[in-house]
């Protein structure tokens, strides 16, 4: 998975974009997600909605406080949401934990 070059292909970044955020990730050391956000090439929302249709992925537009189980979030520690970039909001009828990731592109997870 190369996001830049994918987002290019859908026609959401130029490869001018391309060419200044592989720079920016170098010289920062970012990922390709966070130089896109930091730089202002593409708004969170605009971003997500990219990436949702590019990998065909499910976009969570939001939750509200409603849609938290406590005991749920109590098991991920927020370091760990933190580290991994993710939040785990609830279980599913199934019993699984439910996880909504914030970079979809990462490769830590």
């Amino acid at each position: 998975m190369n996001l830049l070059l994918d987002l290019e292909k859908n026609e959401y970044i130029s490869q001018t974009n391309v060419r200044i955020i592989e720079k920016y990730c170098n010289r920062w050391a970012v990922s390709a997600y966070h130089a896109l956000l930091q730089t202002h090439i593409l708004t969170e929302h605009d971003l997500a909605d990219a990436i949702a249709e590019t990998y065909g992925l499910d976009r969570v537009y939001s939750f509200d406080k409603n849609d938290l189980d406590l005991g749920v979030l109590r098991r991920v520690s927020y370091a760990d949401a933190l580290r991994y970039q993710c939040c785990t909001p609830q279980r599913d009828e199934k019993g699984s934990y439910l996880v909504y990731i914030v970079d979809p592109t990462s490769q830590s997870l």
